[in-house]
C-alpha cells in the first residue's frame, strides 16, 4: 500500500501492541504515509514536524524509538540512545543493493550500524517473525522494572549490567557508543558525502515507478 512494503504496516500495528505510538510528519510529505499510517493504525497519534528542541524532548520522554524499515540511516535513533531511549528497528526481510548510497554492500536493516549496539540497548527485530517484537519490549520492560521498579533480577531477566544500565538511563551511556555516537555517526556520513555521485536520470527509477504523479514533471521520465 502507497508504495511501502507491507511488513511496514505490519510492523508498525505490532509495535501498537505494546505502547502508545507518536509519529512525525511532515504535512509536506508526499508519499501519502500520514493517511497510510491512518488506515493501517488509526490508533497511532500523529504529529507534525518538531522543533529540534521539541524533538529531543519528545524523544526523553519515551521509553522506545521505532523504526518501521525507512528513512535510512536517519541518525535520530542515535539521539535517542544518547536519551537513554532504546531503540527497535527491523532486519530487512533481504538485503537491499541501492543506488547513490553511502555504502555499497547490501542493506540488512534500516541502520546497518545500529546492529553493532547490543541489546537491550538496541534491538533488529525480524519483520517476518512478529514474536521478536514481544520478546524485545519484554526485555525493555524487564530493563525498566530492574531500573526503577526496584524488583529483583529484572536486571538478570533483561540480561544486562545493572551499572551499565544505569548509566544508560542515567547519562546515555552504551557500548560502542564512541563508535556509534551522533558525532561518530556525521563525521562517517560526511565523508561518505564527499565522495557520493549526484542523482542521475536512472536513480530516479523506483520513484517513477512507485509514485510517478507526484514527482516533479521534468521527473516523470
Amino acid at each position: 500500500k502507497n508504495g511501502f512494503p507491507a511488513y511496514h504496516h505490519e510492523l508498525l500495528h505490532e509495535y501498537t501492541k505494546y505502547c502508545p505510538v507518536i509519529a512525525t510528519i511532515d504535512k509536506k510529505d508526499t508519499y501519502g504515509t500520514e493517511a497510510a499510517i491512518r488506515e493501517c493504525c488509526p490508533e497511532v497519534e500523529i504529529r507534525g514536524v518538531q522543533t529540534p528542541e521539541g524533538f529531543l524532548e519528545l524523544i526523553r520522554g519515551s521509553a522506545v524509538y521505532l523504526g518501521v524499515g525507512e528513512p535510512l540511516i536517519a541518525p535520530s535513533c542515535f539521539e535517542a540512545l544518547s536519551l537513554g531511549t532504546h531503540v527497535i528497528q527491523p532486519r530487512f526481510p533481504s538485503p537491499r543493493v541501492l543506488a547513490n548510497k553511502p555504502i555499497t554492500e547490501g542493506w540488512t536493516s534500516q541502520h546497518p550500524y545500529l546492529e553493532k549496539v547490543p541489546e537491550p540497548f538496541a534491538f533488529t527485530v525480524d519483520p517476518g517473525d512478529l514474536s521478536t517484537v514481544g520478546r524485545a519490549f519484554q526485555r525493555i520492560r524487564a530493563a525498566f522494572d530492574a531500573q526503577y521498579g526496584g524488583r529483583a533480577g529484572g536486571a538478570a531477566e533483561a540480561q544486562v549490567d545493572p551499572v551499565a544500565l544505569e548509566r544508560f538511563y542515567g547519562a546515555g551511556e552504551y557500548p560502542n557508543r564512541d563508535a556509534y555516537s551522533i558525532g561518530g555517526f556525521l563525521g562517517r556520513v560526511a565523508g561518505i558525502a564527499q565522495q557520493t555521485k549526484p542523482l542521475e536520470f536512472r536513480d530516479w527509477d523506483w520513484e517513477r515507478q512507485m509514485h510517478r504523479d507526484q514527482l516533479p514533471p521534468e521527473r516523470r521520465g
